[in-house]
């Protein structure tokens, strides 16, 4: 099934599904009947065991006589039935996604005669969980893990899963885990896509692999919503690594552009294509020839291009060699050419042209990969991309998608392939398989008549196959070339062709293929080199006798050293050539040594000075004893010596003006071989004769203080013959307003120049710096190895000046504050020390203490001050700067002081009240008594003010009272003038100032009264009028502004803010009272205003029913730029909605035709409809129209998804 490889929506079950019966059926009850026709429904839930019953028996209702029951139709095989009481029966488990309706029928017959049944069988669906496997079997570290997921409910998107590898933390299955790697499978390249893949490192040996895998599938309630997870655990721990197998790796040759395949000649000359249509030619010895050949027909586009290589086993005699090649005809085809090449390979000619054509690519060049190789059969084979056509891969009749294999003196099919011609019965065709998709790999098991090609997979699925004659690989895409199909779609073929190795999700695009061979290759002798292009490293895999994969390991020297890799190739010397594949003149040609393989190292290439007399180069062997003969071949070997150590020397000293190399252009090539009897190692050395190069150095003078000049002496050794330029680059450290850059130096006949940079003085503090001269490369001479550059100190003579200002004046309990400021501010942080002081007593820490000043250059700092219940005199607190390393102290601002208020009142005054005073009550009684006089009235309610009771009236005085005493009886009004004058005595002594502040009751509904309490204290001696400001937070209707109250002396004013009730949903609010400043009063510093909160009593809009949002199919013409789909709400939603939007594959090709999109859209509320663009891409290639899906999830807003998928139709315009 294709289940777990499904990327696109999936809609083979969004409306089949049956459903299910209104009631579960009972016995048929139908009436014996001769030959009645009946019909009913059955249900059976998928992956039951065989013999499962099927719903109720199929019975009569009233049989006259014996009833049997007897199978029938096209699925009775997969069922069986009771033949005494009609009970269906499974055979064998049954799978819903594979298939969910069958139809039977049963014959009942009875003493009247049949009765005929005929029974829809409905399969019902059951959550399936996701299947995990692993391979290979034994798993070890340093080999790659690959994992595999499968659910059988469908429906999985590889890119939106995230797989956890995880170690047991110690020998324990049961333990405790620690999680190693994790990841989201991707398409594009880099390792961190490979996320089912994992390969334990050394110290993971002996504990136990657990790997989990988070998913959603079809039966998940959104899409990516991940809530689905399975586990796996290893039965055994990881093994240990096998012994590492370290290579040796060289560039042979570098600057290429896309060098796509090499062969050797029997002389050892190395042939290699670039893909533009270039074909060269490499000696021995290592010089680089270009071929001459005709390849103005060649198609490049793309992929395809000048492609695959291979020379004729017996080319020592007929100078046969073949390419396979685009070519641009009527129409586009790969082509293989045969071509003899010339005797000093300086030009090629075709002979079979071509000497096989037809095998059909579109004009994009997809899948038009293309390997030739000799097999020890002596016949030519080939491997074929199908072109991108998705018929061809199944069509025997068709070259495309297959494996060829012909004689190459004819480029008929060899006598023994498997398909007859069917236009002539005596020959065979040149197919030997089919149900390829794009082979690039073909490589020949030695010591065995096994076959092996490597394909390509589309974003899944790279295969390794094992090829055998005839056989099907089941390769199919579906019309309008859908490739999302299995690689081996073994639903339609089931007798196709399993791969022997599978890359699973992601694909790793691997290319060519060679199996490594002889013991310098140690453990890997045997196993199978791939070369991979996107993850860009070479796979070593090894495979069992027959087959069967064993393990994978990535070598390290080629994991992501050197780009894609391309085409393996084993030399006549045993090691192995490598092609690159990065493209604009960046690719190379390796050469691959095995851990045990014989060789040479030293350079390949060197530069040798014009009548010089030292030895060229030292070489030394490896894997050989040390009794080994050195000789010398190639063009110029004659110039040469070589000593018994390695050593090789001119024979006579070079002059440019009589070169003795056989191309006369002081260009030397000699081919060093070191042999041992049994072993031989060889190394190509081109030796280059020049003028002898000055070797330039530089110098640096003394360290210097800002403002003065940094020098440095650039010296050229030997001397120039004539004056040389040299560029040098001046660098600083620190910002020292040196002249910074590349620069032009001309050195004299002398061979020594004086470079000078200027820094310049400011006043910024800054850390010490630098002055750096650098020596860069240029023509005329080389850079010294050792003296290639040479620094000047610079030393900053500037110090920051420290000052200190205060902050604003506080009352006793509040935080004195200060801040530091050093100007120029600090390059780095500065300890400073302060002195605190103060003045009275407040609480506050005094003495030294360290600050940091930051590079900002401004510090401040706090000291707090402790607030008391005792009235004292105001104070201060003093911070002064004190001396210190690094800084000075501003002669002026040194110090800085900030006042401290005391906020504590005078003692109250407390009248000494003599002990006949008269009270209150006394007074109150007796100003009762004379209620019927109303100046009597008035006059003790005089009295009763001057005691501090609100009567209305004007308080009375001492003088008063005493007027009183003449007028009335004298000792009465005696004691009250005694009275009074305590009363006064108190009162003339200043009282303090009241403070008010104001407190909220508590929390009210809308059209509740908010409730305040405004204080004075202390309480004051009369009526204080204090001003109030009312605001709100939200609209409750409040009364706001100022307004004024009066606090009586008993010290408390309650003050009421009414709300009002409305029917408007809204959010909650409040109500504050602020007091404000004012004449007899102070403010409280802390509760200076108060808030009551106002909770609104109103329900929210109600939100209409079944809200869902749906999205458009479009149409749209590949050069229209974009393509729009119309995302809907069904009604308007009262809040914010939102839904993911993604795009996944159809038809259409990701990036070539169509950018891919996800992102979230938002209707505000009251909107109904969004439009969203998807970017086209245009090309010039005639295609089908295509079409690509998008996909709606994760609504948000209370929203449902209606019509979650749409389809959009991208009309060709070619």
């Amino acid at each position: 099934m294709l289940s777990g490889l499904f990327f696109g929506p999936n809609r083979a079950h969004s409306g089949n599904a049956v459903a299910p019966s209104a009631s579960a059926p009972s016995p048929i009850g139908a009436t014996s009947a001769s030959s009645q026709s009946h019909r009913v429904e059955r249900q059976v839930a998928e992956n039951q065991p065989a013999g499962t019953a099927i719903g109720a028996p199929v019975a009569l209702a009233d049989p006259i006589g014996r009833v049997t029951y007897a199978l029938g139709g096209s699925d009775a095989a997969i069922f069986s039935i009771d033949t005494a009481s009609g009970q269906l029966r499974t055979t064998g488990s049954l799978d819903y996604e594979g298939r969910h309706r069958y139809v039977v029928t049963v014959t009942a017959t009875d003493d009247k005669g049949p009765n005929l049944f005929t029974v829809p069988i409905v399969v019902t669906d059951v959550e399936e969980p996701g299947v995990l496997t692993f391979a290979p079997s034994t798993m070890r570290a340093g080999t790659v893990i690959r994992g595999r997921f499968n659910d059988p409910d469908g429906g999985v998107v590889h890119r939106e899963t995230i797989w956890r590898w995880s170690v047991s933390v110690g020998d324990d299955r049961d333990g405790r885990y620690t999680e190693v790697a994790a990841g989201i499978p991707g398409t594009l390249p880099g390792k961190g896509v490979e996320a089912a893949t994992f390969t334990p490192a050394s110290e993971h040996a002996g504990r136990y692999l657990k790997v989990s895998v988070q998913y959603s599938d079809r039966r998940s309630p959104k899409a990516f919503g991940l809530e689905k997870r399975v586990v796996w655990i290893s039965d055994a721990p990881i093994a240990p690594a096998e012994a590492p197998q370290p290579l040796t790796v060289r560039t042979l040759v570098s600057g290429l552009t896309i060098p796509w395949d090499i062969a050797f000649t029997p002389d050892g000359t190395m042939l290699f294509t670039e893909r533009g249509g270039q074909l060269r030619a490499r000696f021995p010895d290592g010089r680089l020839r270009t071929v001459s050949a005709d390849f103005s027909d060649i198609h490049t586009h793309h992929f395809v291009g000048l492609m695959s290589l291979a020379v004729d086993p017996d080319f020592a005699d007929n100078r046969r060699f073949y390419t396979c090649q685009g070519h641009m005809g009527a129409g586009t085809e790969v082509q293989v050419i045969g071509w003899t090449m010339d005797a000093s390979y300086t030009g090629a000619t075709r002979v079979d042209d071509p000497l096989i054509g037809g095998i059909a690519f579109k004009d994009s060049g997809w899948h038009a990969g293309c390997r030739i190789r000799f097999g020890p059969d002596g016949y030519l084979w080939i491997t074929t991309g199908d072109g991108q056509i998705h018929h061809t891969a199944q069509d025997v009749n068709s070259l495309a998608g297959k494996i060829l294999r012909v004689n190459a003196q004819t480029g008929l099919g060899a006598p023994d392939n498997p398909f007859t011609d069917p236009n002539d019965s005596s020959r065979k065709t040149r197919v030997y398989s089919y149900g390829h998709r794009n082979p690039q790999g073909l490589a020949f098991r030695p010591r065995s008549d096994q076959v092996w090609a490597v394909g390509h997979g589309p974003d899944y699925d790279d295969e390794i196959n094992l090829i055998e004659g005839g056989g099907n690989y089941g390769w199919n895409p579906k019309w309008r070339y859908n490739e999302y199909v299995p690689m081996t779609d073994l639903d339609a073929f089931p007798n196709a062709i399993e791969a022997k190795w599978q890359s699973g999700y992601a694909a790793i695009a691997p290319s060519g293929a060679v199996f490594l061979d002889g013991a310098q290759w140690g453990a890997w002798n045997g196993r199978l080199a791939v070369a991979v292009l996107k993850q860009q490293y070479l796979k070593v895999f090894e495979f069992a006798d027959d087959g069967t994969w064993i393990s994978e390991i990535t070598a390290p020297e080629l994991d992501q050293h050197y780009g894609r890799l391309r085409s393996p190739v084993l030399g006549p010397d045993g090691a192995l050539y490598i092609t690159t594949s990065n493209g604009s003149g960046d690719d190379r040609i390796l050469q691959v040594f095995g851990p045990a393989a014989p060789r040479l190292d030293g350079p390949n290439t060197v530069t040798y000075h014009h009548l010089g007399t030292d030895p060229v180069a030292t070489f030394s062997a490896h894997n050989m004893d040390a009794s080994v003969t050195w000789t010398l071949s190639g063009q110029d070997a004659a110039a040469f010596d070589i000593s018994a150590t390695g050593v090789l020397s001119f024979r006579a000293s070079p002059s440019l003006n009589a070169p003795f190399d056989a191309d006369t252009d002081s260009i030397y090539h000699v081919l060093i071989t070191a042999g041992n009897g049994s072993r031989t190692a060889r190394r190509a050395v081109t030796v280059t004769v020049a003028h002898s190069t000055p070797v330039v150095s530089v110098t640096a003078g003394g360290g210097v203080t800002e403002g003065g000049d940094a020098t440095f002496t650039v010296t050229a050794n030997p001397a120039p013959r004539s004056p040389l330029n040299v560029g040098v680059t001046i660098t600083q450290s620190g910002d020292y307003g040196v002249s910074t850059g590349a620069r032009t130096v001309t050195i004299p006949t002398s061979g020594s120049y004086t470079l000078t940079a200027a820094t310049s003085d400011d006043s910024l503090d800054e850390a010490d710096g630098s002055v750096t001269a650098t020596v860069n490369t240029g023509t005329g001479y080389t850079v010294s190895s050792s003296s290639s550059a040479a620094t000047v100190a610079v030393t900053d003579d500037d110090m920051p000046e420290l000052s200190i200002t205060a902050g604003d004046d506080v009352t006793e309990g509040g935080d004195a504050t200060f801040t530091i400021t050093a100007n120029p501010a600090p390059h780095t942080t500065l300890p400073v020390s302060v002195t605190v002081s103060q003045s009275g007593d407040y609480g506050a820490t005094t003495g030294a203490q360290t600050v940091t000043m930051p590079t900002s250059g401004s510090y401040t700092f706090t000291v707090s001050t402790t607030s008391d219940s005792q009235d004292e005199p105001d104070g201060s607190v003093t911070a002064a700067l004190n001396s210190g390393s690094g800084y000075t102290v501003s002669s002026i601002s040194g110090a800085g002081t900030v006042a401290v208020t005391d906020d504590d009142p005078p003692p109250v005054c407390t009248p000494n009240l003599p002990a006949d005073a008269v009270t209150v009550d006394e007074v109150t009684g007796w100003r009762d008594k004379h209620s019927h006089n109303a100046d009597h009235v008035k006059r003790w309610n005089e009295v009763l003010a001057a005691l501090g009771e609100d009567t209305g009236e004007t308080p009375l005085t001492v003088a008063g009272s005493r007027a009183n005493e003449n007028r009335f009886i004298r000792s009465l009004w005696n004691r009250v003038t005694r009275t009074l004058e305590a009363i006064e005595q108190c009162a003339n002594q200043p009282q303090p100032e009241p403070v008010v502040s104001v407190t909220a009751g508590g929390g009210v509904t809308e059209g509740g009264d908010a409730t305040f309490t405004v204080t004075a204290n202390p309480a004051p001696r009369s009526p204080l009028n204090v001003g109030v400001t009312i605001t709100q937070s939200g609209d409750y209707g409040v009364s706001t502004g100022a307004r004024t109250v009066t606090i009586p002396t008993s010290g408390s004013y309650t003050l009421t803010a009414a709300t009002s009730d409305d029917s408007l949903d809204e959010a909650d609010g409040s109500v504050t009272a602020t007091v404000n400043t004012g004449t007899g009063y102070t403010v409280s510093s802390s509760s200076s205003a108060a808030t009551v909160a106002v909770t609104d009593d109103d329900p929210p809009p109600a939100q209409p029913d079944g809200v869902s949002i749906s999205v458009s199919d479009a149409r749209a013409r590949e050069d229209a730029g974009t393509i729009e789909f119309v995302v809907t709400l069904s009604a308007a939603s009262e809040e914010e909605v939102t839904v993911q939007f993604t795009t996944a594959l159809g038809t259409a090709t990701w990036h070539l035709d169509y950018e891919d999109y996800h992102d979230r859209v938002t209707f505000a509320p009251r909107e109904t409809q969004q439009v969203v663009s998807v970017t086209l891409v245009d090309d010039d290639e005639k295609e089908w129209d295509e079409t690509i899906w998008v996909w709606l999830n994760s609504p948000t807003g209370g929203a449902t998804l209606g019509d979650r998928h749409g389809e959009g139709v991208i009309a060709d315009d070619d």
